[in-house]
């Protein structure tokens, strides 16, 4: 008995350690393999960086000799990480980058020109994409980053309300949108027993840039000679901003800066009933106030010489220390597919910057979305310039004086042309010395 019981045990030892075994060499089979295939490395940001898992898979499937190690980084902290990484020689293979970011990065040469594997490619093509979008991405004569997924701004409004105060259409001029605000001002102020606003506007717009968009849209420039000089004092630039801020100065826009606290509930009381903002929007308001379903839509913005708005969204570019640019350039062409910008689209809500998925029923067939593709068509990039932030710095700061009455708009223009060819000082003289561009 007991030797049956001996025999027994020696088997059971003999089968565990083979099992032990036999996972050791699949595990180091595994290790192998991956150890094998090319790693790229991509940041990707906040929720895009957590949705884009699945097709990062589908990619590897496509390409077993590669692996891509996704890092998600909250958009909070991501330019200061991006600055860190540069300063430590730490930077991934390839990154997502808010376009405005882009021209930072290309001064300090962390940037790998991509006109070459442009040339070469037959998925990512110059004339797949929005023009505005595209010229982003251009820094003088080369082109540092592909458009992955694509924003703008866009007129909210409450069809509903603007409807029952007397305008049955969307404001489609300059004069459409005062007269709206005034009527939904009157309106909302009428049916909810306290004071209402037509319109929502930023106090000070710095990094919102409507007022941005107007001087564009009545042919301005803010910035000239080379990106170099202020352009603000300009008729052009000084008759946008003075139709800014007249939604202030008639009562139509809230000078409160914590009126619209939360936008939603304000937007769907009736408290605030236009504002102008980005397609991420649509699905906030969907979620956040569904029973307003219905009594709101979207609309390109009102039209003056043009109806331009800025070219937003993010990027796919390649640092220049990568070891694997062809391996980086391969995902970029994998996630520039018009299938695959489909699925990101379904999977985020962002929208495609590829102009061939457009043609699936879920984006133009949707009419508040299709609102966006038409304003994407006049969409323009900001000034690809690393002082870009610091200048609309300059100008919120200015025209919030003149919203609270601090100042006349002759003064507030004077003080933001100055302080703004300040900002520009060290732009002026790489141009003078001739190393401002490629």
């Amino acid at each position: 008995m007991k030797k049956a019981n001996s025999q027994e045990k020696l088997k059971k030892n003999i089968v565990t350690r083979l099992a032990v075994l036999l996972l050791a060499l699949f595990v180091a089979s595994c290790h192998a393999s991956r150890d094998s295939r090319k790693v790229v490395t991509f940041w990707a940001m906040g929720s895009e960086g957590e949705q884009v898992g699945p097709l990062i898979k589908e990619f590897e499937k496509e390409n077993p000799d590669i692996y891509v190690d996704l890092q998600v980084v909250p958009w909070t902290s991501a330019h200061d990480k991006l600055l860190t990484a540069f300063a430590g020689n730490a930077l991934p293979d390839m990154c997502q980058l808010g376009n405005t970011w882009l021209p930072e990065l290309h001064a300090v040469n962390a940037l790998e020109s991509l006109d070459s594997l442009i040339a070469l490619s037959r998925t990512v093509r110059p004339d797949e994409y929005f023009s505005g979008i595209w010229e982003t991405n251009r820094i003088g004569k080369k082109v540092y980053g592909i458009p992955w997924y694509v924003d703008t701004r866009a007129l909210f409004y409450r069809n509903d309300l603007l409807s029952a105060a007397g305008m049955n259409h969307p404001p489609r001029n300059w004069d459409d949108l005062l007269e709206a605000a005034k009527l939904l001002t009157a309106y909302s102020t009428k049916m909810n027993g306290r004071r209402c606003y037509g319109i929502y506007f930023p106090v000070n717009p710095g990094l919102e840039f409507d007022e941005i968009f107007f001087a564009w849209q009545n042919g301005g420039t803010i910035l000239k000679d080379d990106d170099c000089y202020s352009n603000v004092t300009s008729p052009s630039d000084s008759e946008a901003f003075d139709y800014y801020v007249q939604f202030f100065r008639l009562g139509y826009a809230p000078t409160e800066t914590n009126a619209t606290t939360n936008l939603y509930q304000a937007f769907a009381s009736g408290f605030i009933d236009m504002f102008i903002s980005g397609p991420w929007n649509m699905n906030e308001l969907r979620n956040r106030v569904p029973y307003l379903n219905g009594k709101w839509t979207v609309a390109p913005l009102p039209m003056n010489q043009n109806r331009a708005a800025n070219a937003g969204g993010s990027s796919l570019v390649i640092f220049r220390d990568s070891k694997v640019k062809s391996e980086a350039w391969k995902l970029i062409e994998f996630l520039s597919r018009p299938d695959v910008q489909l699925k990101f689209y379904k999977a985020t809500f962002d929208l495609p910057a590829v102009k061939s998925t457009w043609k699936d029923s879920t984006l133009l067939g949707n009419r508040m979305v299709s609102a966006f593709y038409e304003q994407l068509e006049s969409a323009r990039p900001f000034p690809r310039i690393p002082e870009w932030e610091q200048v609309t710095g300059k100008m919120g700061q200015w025209i919030e004086t003149v919203v609270w009455g601090r100042n006349t708009l002759g003064r507030a223009l004077e003080g933001m042309d100055r302080d703004i060819n300040r900002v520009l000082e060290k732009r002026r003289w790489l141009r003078e010395s001739g190393k401002m561009f490629d």
